[in-house]
């Protein structure tokens, strides 16, 4: 019902694919391809996610996927991600298919730590124009 008036909705997995591929199906069953009610995928690729490779999700679930990577940042160190570094991963996950994009998880830490939200943006326009 909420797809037959436009509502579409989103997911944002990191593990069990095949959960996901089975939640995919169930929502987007009978429905035309441009009427799909799942139709964006934002893959966590950092934390839990660290080692995900949008390429075999977005094969694997069948729809292009988001990548998203975590900004440098002070609460987990170790899962932050400089612009040079962002740039690299996207331009290489963008290089392989499957993507519709790239974004950053939690944007307020490039506030906090005084980071540049013009660099950060600027690695998105830049690799997927």
């Amino acid at each position: 019902m909420l797809g037959q008036i436009g509502y579409k909705y989103t997911i944002a997995p990191y593990t069990n694919s095949n959960f996901w591929v089975s939640l995919l199906r169930q929502a987007n069953s009978g429905l035309a391809d441009p009427n799909l009610l799942v139709d964006r995928v934002y893959l966590q690729c950092y934390d839990g996610g660290a080692g995900n490779n949008p390429a075999s999700w977005a094969s694997t679930l069948g729809l292009k996927v988001i990548p998203l990577v975590w900004v440098t940042n002070d609460s987990k160190p170790s899962y932050g991600t400089t612009v040079a570094q962002a740039k690299s991963k996207f331009t290489s996950w963008n290089a392989a298919g499957g993507l519709a994009g790239g974004g950053y998880w939690n944007d307020y830490d490039i506030e906090k730590n005084g980071l540049s939200y013009s660099q950060y943006g600027g690695v998105l326009t830049t690799v997927f124009p």
